[in-house]
């Protein structure tokens, strides 16, 4: 299994390499935990400064594989089922096993634009077990026809905003996951709320629906 072939199609589109983008959904997702309270959170970015820095108001479990660009690089089309899905999973992100809190906070940044269907579902499946009805998963999904050919970088702000590093300047097709397809993928999860960012994303917070 691979991420989806882009078709890189374009360079030089203009866009900023660097800008500030507010994002609602998220920093409102934040403001709900409580910072007296052990949080667990599962990050898939590299860690960075500015994360730890955020977070370090907190009673917090930071999980940070650093996994996102691994992953994008080591599906293969021979890997299909999904015990092979999950050995790859388990490579890169470890998870504790045994009877534990489940997350609270699931971040998959725009992760989920660059891995196709089956991948997608396979992670959340992978996931579910250290989930429940209060974890959320936080995502960006590129609603236009072209978006970056590779992940952007994201940082956390304290003055409630995120900064965006575009790392290339070529484009490729988006996938363009809409709310109904990512009910399917996200299976149990569903979008809880969403917003159009303006950049072009929408932002959706996910949650378990019983």
């Amino acid at each position: 299994m691979r991420s989806i072939p882009l078709q890189t199609i374009n360079q030089g589109t203009g866009q900023e390499s660097r800008y500030q983008l507010n994002s609602p959904l998220l920093f409102a997702a934040l403001s709900a935990l409580n910072p007296e309270s052990r949080v667990d959170i599962l990050d898939l970015k590299p860690a960075v400064p500015e994360h730890l820095e955020y977070f370090a108001d907190f009673h917090c479990k930071l999980v940070l594989p650093g996994c996102d660009n691994q992953l994008l690089r080591e599906w293969d089309d021979e890997m299909l089922d999904a015990q092979e899905l999950s050995a790859l999973f388990e490579k890169y992100i470890t998870l504790p096993t045994g009877r534990q809190k489940p997350l609270d906070a699931i971040f998959l940044w725009d992760l989920p634009n660059y891995l196709d269907r089956d991948v997608l579902s396979g992670l959340v499946q992978y996931l579910l077990p250290w989930t429940d009805s209060s974890s959320v998963i936080h995502t960006y999904i590129h609603t236009r026809q072209t978006m970056p050919a590779s992940p952007a970088s994201f940082r956390l702000q304290r003055d409630n905003r995120v900064r965006v590093e575009i790392n290339t300047d070529w484009t490729g097709k988006s996938p363009m996951y809409y709310q109904e397809l990512l009910h399917k993928v996200f299976k149990p999860f569903r979008v809880e709320r969403g917003m159009l960012l303006a950049n072009g994303m929408q932002e959706y917070i996910l949650r378990i629906k019983y």
